[in-house]
């Protein structure tokens, strides 16, 4: 469900509610549907070993999906980094920004640090 709400609003108003429909009917063929029926089918053709077993690896198309999603958001990540900071490593530009803030708000010891690094 939090999921499912994440990625809703990641779409406008108006089409949220026929994704939300899509998104569901393919949820339930692909886990309801397939859960039932393929297992079924397999045991009854080449055993319940090789149904059980295709059904336990049925979830590492899940693993696959969750880690090609996170190899995705990491590379838009970069990307809408790059583009805000004109840095490649995702890690400079929250460096930079808090070191601006830093700077903001202690501009005093901002100065001596800079002093003692010149020295």
């Amino acid at each position: 469900p939090s999921l499912s709400g994440i990625s809703l609003e990641a779409l406008p108003k108006e089409d949220r509610a026929i994704a939300s429909s899509i998104s569901m009917l393919v949820c339930n063929l692909m886990g309801f549907v397939l859960g039932v029926f393929l297992p079924g089918a397999l045991s009854s053709r080449f055993g319940m070993k090789v149904a059980m077993q295709v059904g336990f690896c049925w979830a590492g198309f899940g693993c696959i999906g969750m880690l090609a999603a996170c190899f995705v958001a990491r590379s838009a990540l970069r990307r809408f980094r790059h583009d805000a900071h004109g840095s490649e490593d995702p890690e400079d530009g929250v460096g930079r920004e808090r070191q601006q803030h830093q700077q903001q708000q202690h501009p005093q010891q901002h100065q001596q640090q800079q002093q003692h690094q010149q020295q």
